[in-house]
C-alpha cells in the first residue's frame, strides 16, 4: 500500500514499527500506533493522556500484561489489516482537505474514528472519550474558518438539537447533499416548524461521526447581517465576502448554511456593487461548495422564485408543521435538557396538557416552536415559585400571558355582571340573555368563533353601548374592533394577531350589500380573516352584528325575515348563536341615561352645582344637545 505522508507522520510510523519489534510482534497493530502517539509529545492525544495522568510507560506496561511479550524475530514487520484500514482512512481525509500529504492530525483522526481495535479498547479502559477528543481535533483543523466572525460552526455542542419525526426530511436533505450537481437543499416551511433545528441536528450528527456518507463534512453558518455590517465604502462588502469564500474554497468538505436565505437577495447591494446572491451564484453553479438554505414559503415565492438563476441551484425540501403526537415525541427528547437546566420535574402528562393548550390558544404560531416556548416559560415560573414540578395552573398562566387569551372566565363573568348593573340602563331581558350566553363563551370550540350574536333594535336603544361594555369587561379591551367594510380587513387582522381575544363588531348590517354578507359567510365558514398573505384566526373572537330598524317588533321572527330579504343564507342563520332584541327606551330609562351622562360630565368639569331639568316633550337627542349647550355657555 502506497500512502503519501509528511515527515512527522513517517517518523511516527517508524516509532510504531520499533514498538512492535520491542514487543516481539511481526506486525504493526493499532496498539503500537497508540504507543507511538503516547511517546510523541507534539499531538493532542499526548496532551489528553497527560491530563488523565496516563503516560507512555503505563500504556506499554498494561499492553505487556494483557498480551505478553513475544520472542524477537528477524524479518519485515508488516501492517495489520486494522492499521491498513486506518492509513487508508487517514489518506482519504487528507485528499478531502485538498492536502498533498497525510499529516499526524489525519492519522490520529482515523485512529480515534476506528472503534473495533485494541487502541480504542485501551482508551475506553482509561475512560477517555474518543468521540469528544475526535470532535475537538476536527474543530482545531478548521481554525482558519473559526477566525471569521461571519461564520459559526454548528454541531460542536455535545447535546445538539434533539428532534423527532423528521427522518424523511433529514434523509432527503442528505440525498441532495450527495448529488454530483446541484447538491444544495433549500428547507421551506412556516416559521417555527424546526428548519434551523433540523440543520443543527444534522451538523451534530456529522460532528459525532453518525452519518458515514458525509463523515468528513462539517456545517458552518453564514451570518448575512455580520457580513454586511461595517461595509461603508464601495468595494468593502465584495472584498469582505471574497475573503470568506476564498477560505471556504480550501475546505471542500464544508457545508454552508444560510438561514433566512432570501435576505441575501439585495444584501450588501449599493450603487456600483452587487449583492450576496450574485456573488454566490457562480460558486453554486460550478459546485465549488454545498449550501443549505432555509426560508418560509411566502418569502421563497416573493424573492427566490423571481430569481430563476438562483432558484434552480437549489432543490426544495418541504417542512410541514409536525402533528401533536410528533411534537410530543420531540418534547420528550428535550424535556431532560430543560429539567437539568431549570431543576424541575416534567411529566409526560404535563407535556400532553401543554401541547393541548398550545394548540388551542396559540393558533397563529406553529409546532414545535410554540410548545417549546410554553415549556421553557413554565419551567421559569416553577423556579420563581420554588416548585419542583410544573402544574397545569402554571401552564394556564403562561398560555394566557403569551396568547392574551383568558383560559378562566369566572372573574370576567362577575366583572360583566357588575358593569352591566352599574352602567347599562334598561333592556333587562337583553341583560339576562347576555349573562346566560356569556357563560357558554368559556369553552372555545375547535375551528369556529366563540359565538355569533345579532343585536336588533331601533337606533339609540343601547346596542353600541352594550358591545362597548362587553368588550371592556369580558375581553378587557378599551373598545370593540369595528369592521365597517373590507377596507378595514388588514387593520383588523393586525390587531387580532396581537390579541386574538376580541369582540369583532359589524355595524349597520341592515344596510349591508350582498358582497358584505357573502364576505361574512366566508369568514364564518373558514374561521379566518384573510387578506392576501395576511391572516388571523377567529377561534377566540366573538362576532356581533348590529341590525338597526325603525319599526317596533315584538318577535324574533323579524330578524329572520330581514336576513332573508338581504340574501343571508339559512346556513349563516344556523351559525347565529343568539339574537338579542332591544326594545324602545321608556321615559324613565331616558332620564336615567341622561342623569348618568350628566353626572359623568360634572365629574369631568368639576361643576357639581350645575343642574339640568328635563322636558318630557323633548327627545333624547334634544336633551343631549341642551346638555352640551349648557356646558358651553357655562
Amino acid at each position: 500500500m502506497k500512502v503519501s505522508m509528511d515527515h512527522k507522520t513517517t517518523m511516527l510510523l517508524e516509532r510504531a514499527q520499533q514498538e512492535a519489534k520491542d514487543m516481539g510482534n511481526m506486525y504493526i497493530g493499532s496498539e503500537h500506533l497508540l504507543l507511538a502517539f503516547a511517546w510523541d509529545t507534539q499531538n493532542p492525544l499526548y496532551d489528553k493522556l497527560r491530563k488523565e495522568h496516563i503516560d507512555y510507560e503505563k500504556i506499554k506496561k498494561d499492553l505487556l500484561v494483557l498480551f505478553g511479550c513475544g520472542k524477537s524475530k528477524e524479518g519485515e514487520v508488516l501492517y495489520s489489516d486494522t492499521v491498513i484500514e486506518i492509513l487508508e482512512k487517514g489518506n482519504r481525509m487528507a485528499m478531502e482537505r485538498a492536502e498533498e500529504e497525510m499529516d499526524m492530525d489525519c492519522l490520529l483522526s482515523a485512529l480515534l474514528g476506528t472503534k473495533e481495535c485494541v487502541a480504542s479498547q485501551m482508551l475506553d479502559r482509561y475512560e477517555i472519550d474518543c468521540q469528544k477528543l475526535l470532535t475537538a481535533l476536527r474543530h482545531s483543523s478548521y481554525c482558519e474558518l473559526d477566525e471569521f466572525k461571519e461564520l459559526r460552526r454548528l454541531g460542536v455542542d455535545d447535546k445538539g438539537k434533539q428532534i423527532a419525526g423528521r427522518e424523511k426530511e433529514l434523509q432527503l436533505m442528505i440525498s441532495i447533499l450527495l448529488r454530483k450537481d446541484k447538491g444544495n437543499p433549500l428547507l421551506v416551511g412556516d416559521a417555527g416548524v424546526g428548519k434551523s433545528a433540523l440543520v443543527e441536528h444534522f451538523a451534530w450528527l456529522l460532528e459525532h461521526q453518525m452519518l458515514l456518507e458525509l463523515s468528513s463534512s462539517r456545517v458552518y453558518e453564514l451570518h448575512l447581517n455580520t457580513l454586511v455590517a461595517g461595509t461603508r465604502y464601495r468595494g468593502d462588502f465584495e472584498e469582505k465576502l471574497q475573503k470568506v469564500l476564498d477560505a471556504l474554497m480550501k475546505y471542500p468538505d464544508v457545508i454552508l448554511f444560510i438561514d433566512e436565505i432570501h435576505q441575501m437577495i439585495g444584501a450588501g447591494k449599493s450603487e456600483g456593487s452587487i449583492d450576496v446572491s450574485s456573488v454566490l451564484k457562480p460558486y453554486l453553479a460550478r459546485g465549488k461548495f454545498r449550501c443549505i438554505g432555509a426560508t418560509t414559503m411566502d418569502e421563497y415565492e416573493t424573492y427566490m422564485e423571481c430569481d430563476r438563476a438562483l432558484e434552480r441551484r437549489f432543490q426544495l425540501v418541504y417542512m410541514k408543521e409536525p402533528s401533536e403526537l410528533e411534537t410530543f415525541e420531540m418534547l420528550k427528547k428535550k424535556k431532560k435538557e430543560y429539567e437539568e437546566y431549570h431543576d424541575v420535574n416534567i411529566s409526560d402528562d404535563i407535556l400532553k396538557y401543554m401541547i393541548e393548550k398550545s394548540a388551542m390558544y396559540l393558533k397563529n404560531r406553529k409546532f414545535p416552536d410554540k410548545a417549546i416556548d410554553v415549556l421553557d416559560l413554565s419551567c421559569v415560573k416553577a423556579r420563581f415559585l420554588k416548585k419542583s414540578e410544573i402544574s397545569e395552573d402554571m401552564i394556564n398562566k403562561v398560555v394566557e400571558e403569551v396568547s392574551g387569551v383568558s383560559i378562566s372566565f369566572k372573574n370576567r363573568l362577575l366583572s360583566l355582571q357588575n358593569i352591566l348593573d352599574e352602567r347599562f340602563v334598561g333592556q333587562d331581558t337583553v341583560k339576562q340573555q347576555i349573562l346566560i350566553q356569556a357563560r357558554s363563551l368559556s369553552v372555545s370550540m375547535e375551528n369556529q368563533p366563540l359565538g355569533l350574536w345579532v343585536l336588533v333594535g331601533e337606533d339609540g336603544t343601547g346596542k353600541d353601548m352594550l358591545a362597548t361594555l362587553f368588550a371592556q369587561s369580558f375581553f378587557q379591551q378599551q373598545d370593540y374592533l369595528s369592521f365597517q367594510d373590507e377596507q378595514d380587513t388588514l387593520s383588523v387582522i393586525k390587531k387580532l394577531r396581537r390579541n386574538p381575544n376580541q369582540l369583532l363588531y359589524f355595524p349597520h348590517m341592515e344596510q349591508a350589500s350582498t358582497a358584505k354578507i357573502s364576505f361574512l359567510r366566508q369568514i364564518m365558514e373558514t374561521n379566518q380573516l384573510q387578506q392576501e398573505k395576511e391572516c388571523a384566526d377567529l377561534t377566540h373572537c366573538l362576532i356581533v352584528l348590529e341590525w338597526n330598524t325603525e319599526e317596533k317588533q315584538n318577535t324574533l321572527d323579524f330578524m329572520k325575515d330581514k336576513c332573508m330579504d338581504r340574501n343571508l343564507s339559512p346556513e349563516v342563520l344556523d351559525l347565529c348563536d343568539e339574537v338579542f332584541y332591544f326594545s324602545a327606551l321608556s321615559k324613565e330609562d331616558k332620564e336615567k341615561i341622561v342623569t348618568k351622562a350628566l353626572e359623568k360630565r360634572n365629574m369631568q368639569v368639576n361643576q357639581k352645582d350645575l343642574e339640568v331639568f328635563l322636558n318630557e316633550n323633548l327627545t333624547i337627542k334634544e336633551i343631549q344637545k341642551k346638555i352640551r349647550n349648557t356646558f358651553i355657555e357655562g
